[in-house]
């Protein structure tokens, strides 16, 4: 294990420096806390006070990649209920406002993780010894907790070829094997081409969850494609296209029919309520919850990937 000497030398600074920028004693300059950061990530150095405790914390700690989407939020909520019900609290780190969390995440200060940032680089998850589930995601070793997202792509796909859909787009993050809920676009599109009906699937990048970021793609996405008359998203680019769609002067669901998909409080406080694949937060958050106090306590998984059944609650947008 590391200690302040080993970061001293690998930052090219005094290990009284190290000792100051730690305890924050006295004036360090922004050169050497840059070095000594990186020092810190590259060692994964734990300063003492962090790591000496053997007892357990009753701490979990949950990764999301931004606190203040309301998908996270929501989550946040259900596992915190579930883990203050089994009397553990709970540690929330933004992936959004910093990556240099490995480090807590292996000391003494929390007795699991639960990780809900599918971005998060699957060497750096192998680095954290500690009981560890992931929420859609599968990698190897892990217990993966996920919403039924083939079921979910399937009804959506079936609420918009029943609506009577000619040609339709859906946005999506980048395709990848190791995530459940790309299931869901795949199913989705699969329904829509059995059905002879047009679909383009359009990758976006989900890093930064701005709205009006957002809604500036619908409005390009929109003038660029005049014929589409059907539209499959998560819950705040589903939206976006509303407002894009409503800013064209079309009528909703007359000329543009729009199923969104999550189910945060988000797509039920729009103008008008939104036709929505609705993923079971509260299960979602009791079985992350209890599998991840499984692994604490040293109990193995009956199932390695557990999913969770979603439900289509029809709005008036399709």
């Amino acid at each position: 294990m590391a200690n302040i000497r080993d970061v001293a030398k690998k930052a090219g600074v005094a290990a009284s420096t190290v000792s100051r920028y730690i305890n924050k004693s006295g004036y360090v300059s922004e050169t050497s806390k840059e070095k000594i950061d990186r020092a810190i990530s590259e060692l994964e150095y734990v300063p003492y006070d962090l790591n000496r405790s053997i007892i357990r914390t009753k701490i979990i700690a949950m990764v999301v990649p931004d606190i203040s989407h309301p998908f996270f939020s929501t989550l946040i909520k259900h596992i915190e209920e579930n883990l203050v019900i089994n009397q553990f609290s709970l540690m929330v780190f933004s992936t959004n406002k910093s990556n240099s969390f490995i480090s807590t995440l292996n000391s003494n200060l929390v007795d699991g993780v639960i990780i809900a940032d599918a971005n998060i680089d699957s060497k750096e998850i192998k680095r954290i010894k500690k009981p560890i589930i992931h929420l859609d995601r599968f990698i190897q070793g892990v217990p993966t907790v996920s919403s039924d997202h083939k079921r979910g792509g399937a009804l959506a796909g079936e609420e918009l070829v029943k609506a009577g859909c000619k040609s339709v787009i859906q946005i999506c993050g980048e395709k990848s094997t190791d995530i459940p809920s790309y299931l869901s676009h795949t199913e989705f599109e699969r329904v829509i081409k059995e059905n002879g009906i047009d679909i383009e699937t359009i990758e976006i990048e989900w890093s930064d969850f701005n709205f009006e970021k957002f809604k500036q793609v619908a409005r390009d996405i929109l003038d660029k494609n005049p014929r589409t008359d059907g539209v499959f998203g998560a819950d705040m680019i589903a939206i976006a296209f509303i407002r894009a769609a409503q800013d064209k002067g079309l009528k909703i669901p007359r000329d543009l029919k729009v199923i969104s998909y999550d189910g945060s409080f988000t797509s039920q406080r729009n103008s008008i309520k939104v036709t929505t694949v609705v993923q079971d937060l509260v299960e979602i958050g009791k079985k992350s919850v209890e599998t991840v106090i499984n692994l604490i306590n040293g109990i193995e998984t009956v199932n390695k990937y557990d999913k969770i059944d979603v439900t289509l609650e029809l709005g008036e947008t399709t």
